[in-house]
């Protein structure tokens, strides 16, 4: 599929960021996807996350959220980027985090003439905490959450989460307790979610840039993702 690919700007109360915006080649997308980053910004690796939804269909975005920080943030995998992503994610507040898909999300709703219930939020690590938090704040039609870090620290805004969300976990993740995991899964009973957890996976596991890629458990997870996207967007 022809894709369209560009940077734009995602203008909000607090200033305007840049994004990164991949659609297919067609008059009208048959919904929205915001794609929310890792701890290493909106890099190659995210790019193509948003490229390979947006060859399913969808206008997929990826806002860089680091951008009250440093603008145009975007890191590889060593060591020590590893090291320089924590340092900057620890100066950005989830809260503004969280703000900062809001406004992305009503200006691709308004960029294609989406109504309300056509967005839906897929996030990765560090944009897994964010893309919860979303679904607990915001309303966007559906979440995937890959093995986001921090999670079970804000269990208490589980009550009001009311869109359908998935929750992706690598059961070696060094980062993400069995326990944070089970506590996770006693907090959504009786809400529309799953959780997900990958024998054998570790934290990353979705990045095929990333030492901890595990293809099999990336497979199921996107097949999963796919499956929610398509019940909830169409």
């Amino acid at each position: 599929m022809s894709l369209i690919q560009e940077m734009i700007d995602i203008d909000s109360p607090d200033g305007t960021f840049q994004a990164y915006l991949s659609r297919p080649e067609v008059d009208e997308p048959r919904a929205a996807l915001i794609v929310v980053q890792e701890i290493f910004g909106v890099n190659e690796h995210i790019r193509a996350v948003c490229d390979r939804y947006a060859e399913a269909g969808y206008a997929c975005i990826a806002p860089e959220l680091f951008w009250r920080v440093e603008p145009g943030f975007s890191l590889g995998y060593e060591p020590e980027d590893i090291a320089r992503g924590r340092e900057v994610m620890a100066r950005v507040p989830v809260d503004s985090a969280v703000d900062d898909v809001l406004w992305t999300q009503r200006a691709l709703e308004d960029r294609f003439g989406l109504g309300a219930g056509r967005t839906g939020v897929v996030g990765y690590c560090w944009g897994g905490l964010v893309a919860y938090l979303c679904a607990a704040r915001l309303s966007p039609a559906c979440v995937s959450a890959y093995y986001g870090a921090g999670i079970a620290n804000y269990l208490d805004e589980v009550e009001d989460m009311d869109c359908p969300i998935m929750f992706h976990f690598g059961s070696e993740d060094a980062a993400i307790s069995a326990d944070q995991v089970t506590r996770i899964r006693e907090a959504i009973q009786g809400r529309p979610a799953e959780v997900f957890s990958y024998d054998g996976a570790g934290h990353g596991f979705n990045c095929e840039q990333r030492a901890s890629h595990h293809p099999e458990a990336a497979k199921m997870a996107w097949e999963r993702t796919l499956r929610l996207l398509e019940d909830q967007l169409g």
